[in-house]
């Protein structure tokens, strides 16, 4: 074999690959398993398998929102307040620690040698802008 064929293969591969086939397929499955024996496509089961999970799942979280949300839409305020819980739960699981800035302003980007228009149409005008809402991001 050519060896710069060879330099992208994991070497566990490489060591999979030279195990004979008796070894493998006659060795007895791990107690409380199976032998996979799907005949087919069996990358297409499994996706497939997975998409009805996620779609199970997603379908269940509808009926189960209603416990962890607690509306209160009498005002805007009183709703603000009443769905201040889940959205700190939110920052924490996005990582979202530092406080967003007080009133952040969009900036248009441009260069010396890139103006901030990017873009136009007869109906709209892009620009490069950022539009800084946490410090140092």
């Amino acid at each position: 074999m050519n060896r710069k064929r060879l330099s992208g293969v994991p070497l566990i591969l490489l060591l999979l690959a030279t195990v004979p086939n008796r070894y493998v397929a006659g060795a007895d499955p791990l107690p409380g398993t199976q032998p996979l024996t799907w005949e087919g496509d069996i990358a297409s089961r499994l996706v497939e398998g997975a998409d009805r999970f996620l779609l199970t799942e997603l379908q269940q979280s509808i009926q189960q929102r209603a416990a962890f949300w607690h509306r209160d839409v009498t005002s805007a305020a009183a709703y603000e307040k009443s769905v201040q819980p889940n959205r700190r739960r939110l920052a924490h699981i996005l990582g979202v620690r530092d406080p967003r800035m007080a009133s952040p302003e969009m900036e248009l980007v441009a260069t010396t040698t890139q103006p901030a228009l990017v873009g136009r149409t007869d109906e709209f005008k892009a620009f490069a802008v950022r539009w800084p809402v946490l410090p140092r991001v």
